[in-house]
């Protein structure tokens, strides 16, 4: 089975979607797979043609959408209307309302539609509802590895993501001053790639009274290592925490309690397995009531970890294979 992946991004590129694709081509591969991952940057009428000639010597296309790669382009919404393909629609419930529209190109000719959640896939079908025959969900997995289990953990609270605006860093460094004013006892910690180096700038400047510990640009060992000795992750996502959210999967499945924010793609089992608080006041409040409270703060890193390990590479090449299989049965059989 030759496998052709199409991707706007790949590492170092600061895409979460590039990263996605680099760990799936890997756990592929890993699984005996023949997989190409293709990184076309330009999409020209004659660009997407060649690439489509290319695509003929692979026996399944799967394209992920969107990248930071793609930029405005719509030339991957032209290749799959002359390409039949698997696609992962990576982001539909929070897309901008044009290229939510532009998402309709993928609905035509595609041969499978995959949804990174049940509410991604369920959002899409009450616009799309012709399509459910070939909505699938797969779960996406976390960029970063898990690390040992064992070490000792840091009075730490830490930042994990891409530095970028709207992302609710703000709040971060809201708390890291609500902290420093209360005299507890906690390192502050921003770890992320960047996305927009004047907003890092910034927010560097109104922070620097704050002793805020900034790694930038680690790689995932190095990311890795560093959760696993930390207590404590504070990730208010402006949308709330949800299943595609691959930063929450990295402190959790490293046994980090995670405090983070409530939406409406918040399942119950991620409220179960989180401490929700949705501004850094009761972020506050809630780390200064387990701080010393030992036997919760293991509890919930054990609990944390157990969540996590659903959504290992392993589990989640498996289900593409089987994906695959199927569609290459109905061609054979059609």
């Amino acid at each position: 089975m030759k496998i052709a992946l199409i991707t706007g991004s790949l590492p170092p590129e600061p895409c979460g979607v590039g990263d996605y694709t680099y760990n799936l081509s890997n756990a592929l591969i890993k699984k005996g797979l023949n997989v190409t991952v293709l990184c076309p940057k330009k999409w020209k009428p004659k660009d997407i043609y060649h690439l489509y000639k290319e695509l003929k010597n692979y026996s399944i296309t799967h394209m992920q959408y969107p990248t930071l790669g793609y930029g405005y382009s719509i030339g991957p919404h032209f290749l799959s209307l002359i390409k039949p393909m698997v696609i992962t629609l990576h982001e539909a419930s929070q897309a901008h309302i044009l290229r939510f529209i532009s998402l309709f190109a993928f609905t035509i000719n595609s041969q499978k539609l995959i949804f990174t959640s049940k509410y991604e896939k369920e959002y899409f079908e009450k616009f799309y509802p012709y399509i459910k025959s070939k909505t699938y969900v797969i779960p996406i997995g976390s960029n970063i590895p898990f690390c040992d289990k064992s070490k000792e953990r840091r009075k730490e609270i830490v930042y994990f993501g891409l530095i970028a605006p709207n992302k609710n860093l703000e709040d971060f460094i809201k708390l890291a001053s609500l902290i420093k004013n209360s005299n507890l006892s906690l390192n502050l910690r921003i770890i992320g790639k960047i996305k927009d180096n004047k907003y890092y700038q910034e927010l560097k400047y109104i922070s620097k009274d704050l002793n805020i510990i900034w790694n930038i640009n680690l790689n995932e060992k190095e990311v890795c290592e560093i959760l696993s000795e930390t207590l404590f992750a504070y990730l208010p996502f402006p949308d709330g925490a949800s299943e595609r959210r691959g930063t929450l999967l990295a402190t959790l499945g490293n046994g980090v309690v995670t405090i983070t924010t409530e939406g409406r793609h918040t399942t119950e089992e991620i409220k179960d397995t989180v401490l929700i608080a949705n501004n850094p006041q009761d972020a506050f409040e809630v780390i200064k009531k387990i701080l010393n409270d030992y036997n919760l703060i293991k509890y919930l890193s054990e609990k944390s970890r157990k969540y996590a390990e659903k959504f290992t590479w392993d589990k989640i090449a498996e289900e593409h294979i089987s994906l695959y299989q199927s569609i290459l049965r109905n061609n054979y059989s059609g």
